[in-house]
């Protein structure tokens, strides 16, 4: 499963992505700077691939 980035009010959602392709907001970080978000989700998603 990946990490996504989701525009949520004022801010944006990395959110695991589920194995339906819906993103489970459950779990999930927020933060106001998309750009930021982008890294953090590119970093997560690393790490899982490294973990596999």
């Amino acid at each position: 499963m990946m990490w996504v980035v989701i525009p949520l009010r004022d801010g944006y959602i990395v959110a695991r992505n589920g194995k339906d392709g819906i993103p489970e907001i459950v779990d999930h970080y927020y933060y106001l700077d998309k750009k930021y978000a982008e890294v953090v989700a590119e970093e997560l998603n690393d790490t899982e691939e490294d973990n596999l």
